[in-house]
């Protein structure tokens, strides 16, 4: 996708590139207060607060008592709050991935010498908490509520990506479809020659893949950008790393 779009959107031989469109990313610092709230919620759901500190995405999930308590707050049964307590932060974490993964089919993206750390990586908690959301919506809330503003960040999140990704598979197809059938597609002067011996239907589909590149750059920087600022919810590095290389 990058070398479709370049750094500052798509580019096509013989024209100026896209000017950079400026994202809000008011919404996702919003998406990312409501799922520390949900977290907090969650955590405290059905144990005391006394012990369980959410405060942020970072120090507050080192001891591995909150990712416990969130185990707990989705099937009782799976986790003695009591007992948790006496053990390690290590053998906590290792409790806590490994029962959510087996128990609850929460993908293991976490390991515990990577959160017990003087500063454990806040996107990488994020995007673990935000699991749990997505496949336990209810567990913050006492009755069942409309998808929150994290819910549909996420939802929205993964559904721009997933499209754009479908998107570059067929575009790559289309551009040697493109480079068979139109001679100098990819050196902007001999394009431009060539395009009065062209077929009027094949400079119309060429048009047409343009403006729909456009479009999709759109998609790409808004979750570059939101990459960049560390406000992805679900997203990965492993994601975005495929995006660009594309």
């Amino acid at each position: 996708m990058s070398d479709l779009c370049g750094k500052d959107g798509p580019r096509v031989a013989g024209e100026p590139p896209v000017k950079k469109k400026v994202v809000s990313l008011k919404g996702v610092a919003g998406a990312k207060k409501a799922l520390l709230k949900w977290a907090k919620k969650a955590a405290a759901r059905r144990v005391s607060t006394a012990g369980v500190e959410v405060q942020d995405f970072g120090k507050s999930w080192r001891d591995g008592i909150a990712f416990n308590a969130l185990i707990h707050s989705v099937k009782p049964e799976l986790v003695d709050m009591a007992e948790i307590k006496q053990k390690s932060n290590l053998e906590r974490l290792e409790h806590a991935f490994t029962t959510a993964e087996e128990k609850l089919g929460i993908p293991r993206i976490l390991e515990p010498q990577d959160v017990d750390v003087s500063k454990p990586d806040e996107k990488s908690i994020m995007t673990y908490v935000a699991q749990f959301l997505q496949a336990y919506p209810d567990t913050g809330e006492e009755t069942p509520q409309e998808p929150s503003q994290v819910e549909l960040h996420i939802r929205e999140e993964n559904e721009e990506y997933q499209a754009l990704m479908t998107w570059i598979s067929r575009a790559e197809i289309r551009l040697k479809d493109f480079s068979a059938s139109i001679p100098g597609i990819g050196r902007g002067d001999e394009f431009q020659a060539a395009g009065g011996r062209l077929k009027q239907e094949e400079v119309e589909h060429f048009q047409a893949f343009k403006q729909d590149l456009a479009n999709k750059a759109k998609t790409y920087i808004w979750i570059q950008q939101q990459y960049e600022a560390k406000l992805l919810l679900m997203l990965t590095e492993d994601n975005i790393t495929e995006m660009i290389t594309r």
